[in-house]
């Protein structure tokens, strides 16, 4: 796994993380809540459009079973 992979495979665990902690604070209905958890979402498909073909090939056929 090349060192950006593994950079980008670190922020997604970060928003992961930031998720959950913004999720303890509230649920979906608060308006601010709704919106950390989607800007972490967006920064999560964006990490993963960054993964090279070798890491994201696994995950398509992993999904698709």
């Amino acid at each position: 796994m090349s060192r950006h992979d593994r950079a980008r495979l670190d922020d997604i665990a970060a928003a992961l993380v930031a998720i959950d902690a913004h999720r303890r604070r509230g649920d979906l209905t608060d308006g601010l809540v709704s919106d950390a958890v989607r800007v972490r979402s967006i920064e999560i498909g964006e990490a993963v459009k960054g993964l090279s073909s070798e890491n994201t090939s696994e995950a398509r056929v992993r999904s698709s079973a």
